[in-house]
């Protein structure tokens, strides 16, 4: 199958510090990886980068059969690159409604009454329509997640990078996020997923790769990944043991 994203020997330093070291890896269109690692480890920079938002010094991003390498941040997003952001910071003067729409004609290209239907539809899949006329300054921090994550949608994207959206959730909000992304996924949106909230991603994830100073130290499944040596070592330390991690 013809992945639809495939990053070759990305790197990135910023100085003497290397975020990204010859990091490739393949996502097949309606696939989900995982991308694990602890704080630090090159994560939030390796979705820059695919996003646009940093220039790798090094390797390739290759996007549906497009090399996105030199694109700009706003043709990726143009051509179906999504990203969410670990502290949502929406526009808190603004509705709900406000901030999406803002999303749709600015992100996704959307004019006059597309820009409101794709809104619409975004605010709808993410479950805020409940909210849709409330201000986002005023929402907690599960439907500050959910915001998020319809601002992203409503740019109508292929591809949509998370990261860390379930973090800070507690166990009893964390199924109706869960429930939101399974949706995507069985709509053909292929997700990349940055998460600290290993169990969150079981029901999503179909592989998985754990960063640590910039490189892959292991990639397979969710299972298989967390309770590789090297990853134990890297979240634990060498004497803990694999079932920790569960």
């Amino acid at each position: 199958m013809t992945p639809l994203l495939r990053v070759d020997g990305l790197s990135k330093r910023f100085g003497a510090v290397v975020t990204a070291d010859g990091i490739s890896f393949e996502v097949p269109s309606g696939g989900a990886l995982a991308v694990l690692g602890p704080n630090g480890a090159g994560k939030s920079t390796l979705l820059s980068m695919i996003s646009g938002a940093l220039k790798a010094d090094a390797g390739t991003i290759t996007y549906d059969g497009h090399d996105l390498t030199h694109v700009p941040a706003a043709r990726r997003s143009a051509m179906g690159i999504a990203r969410t952001f670990q502290v949502p910071r929406p526009f808190s003067g603004m509705t709900v409604f406000e901030n999406v729409l803002v999303a749709a004609s600015f992100g996704g290209g959307q004019r006059g009454h597309h820009a409101y239907e794709r809104a619409a539809s975004a605010i709808e899949t993410a479950g805020m329509g409940r909210h849709v006329n409330e201000k986002a300054g005023a929402l907690r921090l599960l439907d500050r997640k959910r915001l998020e994550l319809a601002r992203a949608l409503a740019t109508e994207p292929k591809l949509i990078l998370l990261d860390e959206i379930a973090g800070g959730l507690s166990e009893h909000e964390l199924p109706e996020l869960i429930q939101v992304l399974k949706t995507l996924k069985a709509e053909g949106v292929t997700i990349v997923w940055i998460e600290h909230v290993v169990h969150a991603l079981n029901d999503i994830a179909d592989s998985a790769i754990c960063l640590a100073g910039g490189e892959i130290i292991a990639r397979g499944g969710v299972a298989e990944v967390m309770a590789h040596p090297k990853v134990v070592e890297v979240y634990l330390g060498a004497v803990a043991g694999a079932g920790d991690l569960a």
